[in-house]
């Protein structure tokens, strides 16, 4: 496994837990991966820490998320990153078979010039979360939706 992308993977009784982290790109062993998981077993994949992809990851993960359907493992991605929001908004296969559960929404800072990320639970009312109010944890001022609001909403499943 290169250095650019780690993972962590996590056994349950009834779900596999994996934890990205790291840049998919072409140097993501994907299939890699993809032998340490058996078949049939639903797979939650945490993508809190993914910070950067670029157009080979881009394929490559379109490549790993179509192997997983075709091994029968369900899918359901948590903690989604800024970066991967936005792939999965222009790329329509990005996702796959995937149900997005969580993603993380940037807020900005007007007055201190900071960002801030906010985890969104899909799973429930959108648009409720991202407009309540988010004190910046420096200065308290009310922080700024800094994405498209479509972004997200348009997520749900």
């Amino acid at each position: 496994m290169k250095a650019g992308l780690r993972w962590n993977v996590v056994r349950g009784p009834e779900r596999i837990d994996i934890s990205l982290s790291g840049a998919v790109d072409e140097f993501a062993s994907l299939d890699i991966l993809l032998e340490e998981l058996p078949h049939n077993v639903p797979v939650r994949i945490d993508l809190t820490h993914v910070d950067r992809i670029n157009s080979v990851g881009v394929r490559n993960w379109i490549v790993f998320v179509d192997k997983l359907r075709l091994h029968h493992i369900e899918v359901e991605l948590d903690g989604c990153s800024v970066v991967i929001v936005r792939q999965m908004n222009m790329i329509l296969q990005f996702r796959g078979h995937g149900v997005v559960r969580s993603a993380y929404a940037p807020y900005y800072c007007s007055r201190c010039k900071k960002e801030q990320l906010r985890l969104i639970d899909l799973t429930v009312d959108v648009a409720t979360q991202l407009h309540a109010p988010l004190p910046c944890p420096t200065c308290g001022t009310v922080l700024d939706l800094d994405e498209e609001e479509q972004l997200y909403t348009e997520l749900q499943a």
